[in-house]
């Protein structure tokens, strides 16, 4: 099997189960903004941003690097397993005590330091579980995993909030549960007990796992000033009300990412698999599969722009309809946050994360430059337009960071050409309703299908 073939198939694989979660995000959206007011949604939201700052920097996104080492180890997979948890136990400890610290210091900066703890460990672990599922090559139990935690996210967010009547913190217990459903059914079934055995420890590699991982956690810091750090500057010089609605239309961009992280997934364990080919073979494979992922993910967003404009009003409440205007940014966004982590991939290959935070702290300074001097007159918008610019800077540094050690390069007329067609697409949006989007729907198809004629017949003959 050719490696676009490998690609596609383990994309369809993730995208079953990718679908299912993130239908059940969108349809927990109408439970969320009938229950909560954008008040208490921003509040939650902005909890959660600080909250995340710690989880994710402290946690090391051990993960990731338990993965990593699965591929290097592959006739000794149990020591990664082993030694990545002794981090994760370790962070765990830690995380705890940072929750009470920042408790202690900010004056209760989290009214319920309890459940904050819970849902960053049980994010943690089930990601962990997960990823070992996938790194011994079990994706259906991954799949199945993911779906039976949403499941029980959705069940139980829809009992607390719509038949109880509980605050926001309902949406933390959900999340916990689902989580821990999850994890126990996917830690059940790939018997995660067996891989906790003292004769798996192993210094060097434990060693080699924390200076593979201790740039990421570098990087989990400078990602979060590209992303929390906006909720809380929209919530210091506008409103938390305004957060709220920040913070709903960021769940439009799980559109893109319902494609993207499937792929990502596929290509994550691909890219992996390339460790130890030469320079010159990655460089082209790189190139042609690069330009690939732009062309499609960018096309599949302009496509995706008209129909937000028909779903918004079914699943976002009334109060909250001023956010639609901040979609079109929102999604591009997410665009380039998928080419970001297309890249990181490679850069997790060539074990270059040593300086990987470099990238994502250029992209967190320009985004929150432009924020601080745009906010005053663009409101709300200027914290969309500030998250794009910084993806963008962020994934043109990481571009520069690959082709230090490789030469991959973008066919830049197309993805020019590709941009224009997105904005014009965009300005329909916000400017005209349903039936000029309809009919702005179908010009993009036609478009797509002509200019790309070849390779859409390129990709058919490779497949069948």
């Amino acid at each position: 099997m050719n490696d676009l073939k490998r690609v596609l198939r383990g994309t369809g694989v993730y995208l079953i189960g990718t679908i299912f979660t993130k239908m059940i995000q969108f349809f927990l959206l109408p439970i969320y903004t009938e229950s909560l007011s954008p008040l208490e949604y921003g509040t939650y939201d902005l909890e959660l941003a600080y909250a995340t700052i710690l989880w994710s920097s402290i946690y090391l996104d051990i993960y990731g690097g338990i993965l990593r080492f699965i591929f290097e180890y592959k006739d000794n997979k149990e020591k990664p397993v082993y030694n990545g948890l002794l981090i994760f136990l370790s962070s765990t400890v830690l995380y705890g005590v940072f929750i009470l610290i920042a408790n202690l210091i900010f004056g209760n900066i989290f009214q319920y330091p309890i459940w904050i703890f819970l849902v960053g460990f049980t994010t943690v672990l089930q990601q962990v579980v997960g990823y070992v599922s996938r790194g011994y090559g079990d994706n259906r139990t991954f799949i199945i995993g993911g779906i039976l935690g949403s499941i029980f996210t959705f069940t139980t967010a829809f009992l607390f909030l719509k038949i109880f009547s509980m605050q926001y913190y309902a949406i933390y217990l959900s999340t916990i549960i689902g989580m821990v459903v999850n994890a126990v059914y996917v830690g059940y079934k790939i018997h995660f007990f067996k891989f906790i055995k003292m004769r798996y420890y192993d210094y060097k590699v434990l060693y080699e796992m924390l200076k593979y991982s201790i740039p990421l956690s570098v990087n989990s810091v400078s990602y979060w000033l590209l992303t929390g750090a906006n909720r809380i500057i929209i919530a210091n010089f506008l409103s938390v009300s305004e957060n709220g609605l920040y913070a709903i239309v960021g769940k439009f961009g799980a559109i893109i990412s319902l494609f993207t992280q499937a792929f990502q997934m596929a290509w994550q364990e691909l890219s992996f698999s390339k460790a130890g080919t030469n320079n010159e073979d990655l460089g082209c494979f790189y190139t042609k599969a690069l330009n690939k992922f732009l062309i499609v993910i960018l096309g599949g967003a302009t496509i995706t722009i008209p129909f937000i404009k028909f779903i918004f009003p079914i699943f976002i409440d009334s109060k909250y309809s001023e956010a639609i205007y901040l979609v079109p940014f929102t999604i591009l966004a997410a665009v380039f946050t998928a080419y970001s982590s297309f890249l990181s991939s490679i850069i997790g290959t060539l074990k270059k994360t040593k300086i990987i935070f470099t990238t994502t702290l250029s992209g967190a300074v320009v985004n929150i430059v432009f924020l601080l001097l745009t906010i005053n007159f663009l409101g709300i918008q200027s914290a969309t337009i500030s998250l794009t610019l910084g993806y963008f800077v962020m994934f043109i540094r990481r571009l520069q960071l690959v082709n230090k050690t490789l030469q991959v390069n973008v066919y830049w007329k197309d993805f020019i050409i590709s941009c224009a067609v997105y904005f014009v697409t965009s300005s329909v949006f916000t400017y005209y309703g349903n039936l000029i989007n309809v009919g702005m729907l179908f010009i993009v198809i036609i478009f797509y299908l002509i200019y790309f004629k070849e390779d859409i017949l390129k990709i058919k003959n490779s497949l069948f």
